[in-house]
């Protein structure tokens, strides 16, 4: 492991890494500074990514504020046409079309279904919620593919046969499977120097593979499996209290900035996970990058 290595875990993966996510997780990654064609192609996926998700979230809050003096409702009752297919509002535009009423219904049904499985009251903490899973689940893939690239990439054997294995291993295994196994192509000594240092990246990397199961298999609502999964050794969850007013059991989550709790039949709340993915995922291409 190079000496730069380990400066870089020691100032990028401590105890105090959960209270220092806007300086690790609100940045833009510069392709020229990366050596593979594996991580390029990540952080270029990634800048993309960032790009069309802050525009659409900024446009969000930029309407938000110019409603203020008119439309004061906005962020909790956005208008029915800003969810409407946008070709139909292009017809609307040049051809001068009417909204029908069971467009209407149609919008408003979907709406309310969403908030009340999301547990929302307003339409922006839905919209902010579902684009936090976009850049989860879609991070969460671009990060699997540079895991395989690597394999393939650092393997002396090119053949078909090859990056079969190798894409098998990526679908088989869990996340922490497959970052130990990354890492351990440079120097196991990395991944215990992490541990080292940080004590939660286990719990961490445990649960976001969870969470990206969770959120394509059970629409982010939290399941019996998911907390006894969370359980077993202390994975990622520890029982806190019991709720006598709901009768329910909490959990908290560890490794999350203030202990979230969650309820059994909840949403899991993406917006709190999805900066500490994007973190995650950027600083481990960074630090595998300093061993070429």
């Amino acid at each position: 492991m190079k000496t730069e290595t380990e400066i870089f875990i020691k100032k990028n993966f401590d105890n105090s890494w959960q209270y220092r996510i806007p300086e690790k997780g609100y940045r833009w990654l510069d392709e020229e500074q990366f050596h593979l064609t594996c991580s390029k192609n990540f952080v270029n996926l990634f800048n993309q990514i960032q790009l069309v998700l802050n525009y659409n979230s900024n446009l969000d809050m930029l309407e938000d504020l110019r409603h203020e003096n008119g439309l004061s409702a906005y962020g909790i009752e956005i208008p029915l046409e800003y969810f409407r297919f946008p070709i139909l509002n292009k017809e609307n535009l040049y051809h001068k079309t009417h909204f029908p009423p069971e467009e209407r219904r149609k919008i408003e049904n979907v709406l309310s279904n969403s908030k009340e499985r999301l547990n929302y009251s307003k339409d922006e903490s839905v919209i902010a919620e579902v684009t936090a899973r976009f850049e989860f689940l879609n991070l969460y893939s671009c990060f699997e593919g540079f895991c395989e690239e690597i394999l393939i990439e650092k393997d002396f054997d090119k053949s078909n046969k090859s990056e079969k294995k190798h894409g098998d291993f990526i679908r088989h295994n869990n996340l922490l499977e497959i970052v130990k196994k990354v890492i351990s192509i440079y120097d196991l000594g990395i991944y215990e120097s992490i541990n080292q240092s940080y004590r939660d990246f286990d719990s961490l990397t445990r649960l976001f593979y969870e969470l990206r199961n969770l959120y394509t298999h059970r629409n982010g609502i939290v399941t019996r499996k998911f907390i006894e999964s969370g359980l077993k050794s202390l994975a990622f969850l520890q029982e806190w209290l019991f709720d006598t007013e709901l009768q329910k059991k909490i959990y908290v989550v560890k490794g999350l900035m203030g202990n979230y709790s969650i309820y059994e039949g909840k949403n899991f709340n993406c917006q709190l996970v999805v900066a500490y993915f994007r973190a995650y995922s950027t600083l481990l291409v960074e630090l595998l990058n300093l061993e070429e």
